[in-house]
């Protein structure tokens, strides 16, 4: 997660670049000319946000209290598989021009800045970590989709043999299924390892 400091002055201006990388609104669309999220076949998930606390007036209300400001942030947050620097090196390689373009929003990013030390330097290293299946990639996690989506629709229009066959004939005749289909290209798993 990458956390810095943006320029006020220019939120609306930021939000309207942001939007124009959706497909439809809080959806990226994966080949998008600034961050073209598609290519990074390591990439679970990525979030580009502006942090800004909408409860500040709250405390008027609530208290009578004087309004705080607090400064608004740009976060980028993304959960990938394998080594940090390999990611954003690699990120930076085929978005250095739009990652330029979003961070130049922010207070301290300067035209040339060295984009991958300036994302080093506002860094916020997760205080935990949520982790599955340790060494599934991407890849790895759309076979296997695609597997359940072909393994359910053979169950489901399998007829009277899952419906009255015993668990172990059932899973053998699944089994059967899914070493034909991989046998015969039909679907693809990548070996464990």
């Amino acid at each position: 997660m990458v956390v810095a400091p943006l320029d006020a002055k220019r939120t609306d201006e930021l939000r309207s670049l942001l939007a124009t990388m959706n497909r439809v609104p809080g959806m990226a669309n994966p080949n998008n000319e600034i961050i073209p999220f598609g290519r990074l076949p390591d990439l679970h998930f990525a979030r580009i946000v502006v942090l800004e606390d909408q409860t500040l007036d709250d405390v008027t209300t609530a208290y009578g209290l004087p309004r705080r400001n607090y400064p608004l942030y740009l976060a980028f947050l993304a959960d990938f598989d394998g080594d940090v620097d390999q990611f954003r090196n690699h990120l930076v390689s085929i978005a250095g021009k739009g990652l330029e373009q979003i961070f130049s929003f922010c207070i301290d990013f300067k035209p040339g800045t060295n984009i991958v030390g300036w994302m080093k330097q506002h860094e916020h290293r997760p205080s935990t970590m949520y982790i599955n299946w340790v060494g599934r990639t991407m890849q790895q996690i759309h076979e296997e989709n695609a597997l359940r989506q072909v393994v359910q629709t053979y169950v489901f229009n399998g007829g009277s043999q899952f419906q009255t066959g015993s668990p172990e004939e059932i899973r053998r005749a699944v089994k059967g299924f899914v070493d034909k289909e991989v046998s015969s290209q039909q679907i693809k798993l990548t070996p464990l390892g």
